[in-house]
């Protein structure tokens, strides 16, 4: 399973948040404005309503404080990638950079959401576990 980045400002609100993240992180302020416009609403739709693996709660903004509780904490998956579920909020809001490999995969679907039967979201979250350690 492939997964998509953490960002750092987000993980640093996190009550838990540690230095030792099991996934890869980078600056949110380093990817702004770099989505074509034209792919930010199918994309966030995708990464919106793709299978959730975990949700936690949501915090506030960490680029914009005044925005209270929109950024979502969890996962989520299309059975071949998973992302923190906030990612669809900074696509649409922002137009976060993301990787080509990412869009290639979702256009390949038509951006159709992947709502995985009950089979499919077991594996995914055993996959996923895993890559947890």
């Amino acid at each position: 399973m492939k997964v998509l980045t953490d960002f750092t400002e987000v993980v640093a609100q996190l009550d838990d948040a540690d230095d030792e993240s099991q996934f890869e992180q980078v600056p949110v302020r380093e990817r702004l404005g770099k989505l074509d416009e034209w792919l930010r609403a199918s994309l966030a739709t995708y990464l919106d309503e793709s299978s959730a693996l975990w949700v936690t709660a949501s915090i506030d903004d960490p680029l914009d404080p005044a925005k209270k509780r929109v950024v979502s904490i969890g996962y989520s998956t299309d059975g071949t990638w998973a992302w923190p579920s906030y990612w669809g909020y900074f696509v649409r809001e922002y137009g976060v950079e993301v990787p080509d490999e990412f869009i290639a995969h979702a256009r390949e679907r038509n951006f159709a959401p992947a709502v995985l039967d009950r089979d499919a979201l077991r594996a995914a979250e055993r996959e996923f576990e895993n890559l947890l350690g």
